[in-house]
């Protein structure tokens, strides 16, 4: 199916759920880099169109997916990352387009607008060095038993998160080609090196998007942390999470549970990416 590019596409508004039924059989949906637009495949759509029967909730996990809204649009989570339904503008309503959000560009495209100005004013960006140390941070917590190697499943899935805007078929290539004694082990110091020097452009582009501010290397401290890859984190993880990043600003364990509260808008015990933002950039 061919892709469409992110002017040629309207994302579905908030208030405008009721249209989104009319517009079945033109439904689109972010692809796997966030870049372009594709075809909604029919599961995609069912899943939107359950969700829609009963849109009260900020999400539902249905067949183990979830789907949900917030301030942009109808989104699918999927690996790590909110996939935004939209319409071709050419088929589009008047309403539909005047409901839009104006275009987003990719990296400002999994947040909310209002939140998303005021912290990027004061984000820096992400220096070469950071990167690494991200990527070595997160491959250490997955090395249990630590002797400096993972599976090729385990790094693909560490990969996947930490770098969401990869595309499958660049990760199997860059699997292959560093599991070079083909043991299924990959030395995670080796495969940092390679990625940031040898990979292919595509790789390393995927990478630097995935890691350009400081407010996505906390994004990625996140998907890190989230296990099952539903987009959502137990209030008891956060609270470890925060006080490992604020460690320095003497940050005590009751005040970071007070401020998780006041941010937990369901009260259900868990927090979504948007809320967990929140939190981390609150002036606290």
């Amino acid at each position: 199916a061919m892709s469409l590019s992110w002017e040629e596409v309207v994302i579905i508004a908030p208030s405008q759920g009721p249209d989104a039924e009319s517009y079945v059989k033109h439904l689109h949906v972010q692809d796997e880099c966030c870049e372009a637009w594709q075809e909604a495949e029919k599961w995609e759509v069912d899943l939107l169109l359950a969700y829609l029967r009963d849109p009260r909730t900020q999400w539902a996990l249905i067949s183990g997916h979830r789907v949900g809204k917030d301030k942009t649009g109808f989104y699918i989570y999927l690996d790590y990352a909110k996939r935004y339904f939209g319409v071709p503008r050419k088929v589009a309503s008047v309403a539909l387009r005047t409901a839009a959000t104006e275009t987003l560009p990719v990296h400002l495209s999994n947040t909310s607008g209002a939140l998303l100005e005021k912290v990027m004013r004061n984000i820096p960006d992400v220096t070469f060095d950071m990167q690494k140390q991200v990527l070595r941070a997160a491959f250490r917590t997955a090395d249990t038993n630590g002797d400096g190697t993972l599976s090729k499943p385990e790094l693909g899935s560490l990969m996947r998160r930490v770098c969401c805007y990869i595309r499958r078929s660049d990760l199997d290539l860059m699997l292959k080609k560093v599991d070079i004694n083909k043991d299924g082990r990959i030395d995670y110091s080796e495969f940092v090196e390679w990625v940031m020097d040898q990979a292919p452009d595509s790789v390393k582009g995927a990478f630097e998007k995935s890691l350009k501010t400081e407010l996505d290397v906390v994004k990625a401290t996140f998907r890190i942390w989230d296990k099952n890859g539903d987009g959502l984190i137990a209030k008891s993880e956060l609270a470890d999470v925060m006080q490992q990043l604020w460690k320095q600003d003497g940050a005590t364990r009751k005040q970071i549970k007070a401020l998780i509260e006041t941010v937990d808008v369901d009260g259900d015990g868990k927090l979504d990416y948007a809320e967990f933002i929140e939190v981390l950039f609150a002036d606290h």
